[in-house]
């Protein structure tokens, strides 16, 4: 009985010896982002935490594929935030009211470089679904409503929420 526990002891702990450690390359950094001289720090409404990597294309005859590339140093920068950091990493970004201006992801790693640009999204709009048709005047109601809904939605975008991204990010380094 005490040969066959010794020899799981001694199985057991060559198994855990053999399992490769966890690169710490590999292990997401956590960044937070900074807003920009004049920003006004009342629009922001929380923050996103996104995931962005880099990656290189591969080819081989006629497969392509990625390969995910750590250790990239990229800047995430708009009008309104600045964010510096190492990939793979775990970046804040804000949540802002009022339109934000476009994020762009620049990454270097060695000779490689690569950028992507990430258009704002709405999440949350103030814009209040009220119809301005009546049965006597369809067409005035249109013509009203239409004036209005434009105001309503210049207005609004002053006032709803914004977000940079939703989900990972991978910027290809070539």
């Amino acid at each position: 009985m005490f040969k066959k526990s010794m020899i799981c002891v001694i199985a057991a702990t060559s198994i855990v010896g053999c399992t490769p450690e966890e690169d710490a390359a590999q292990t997401p950094t956590a960044v937070m982002f900074a807003t920009k001289a004049g920003f006004d720090q009342t629009r922001i409404l929380g923050t996103d935490t996104v995931s962005i990597q880099t990656s290189t294309p591969r080819k081989r005859g006629i497969a392509t594929w990625s390969e995910v590339v750590s250790g990239s140093s990229c800047v995430a920068d708009s009008a309104e935030i600045s964010v510096s950091f190492v990939t793979p990493a775990q970046v804040m970004l804000p949540v802002i009211k009022g339109q934000p201006s476009p994020l762009t992801i620049s990454c270097t790693n060695g000779a490689q470089s690569g950028a992507i640009r990430k258009q704002p999204i709405l999440i949350e709009s103030n814009e209040s679904g009220n119809s301005v048709f009546t049965q006597d005047s369809i067409v005035a109601g249109v013509i009203v409503g239409a004036i209005r809904a434009a105001d309503e939605r210049r207005e609004a975008r002053r006032n709803d929420a914004w977000r940079y991204v939703e989900g990972a990010i991978g910027v290809s380094v070539e």
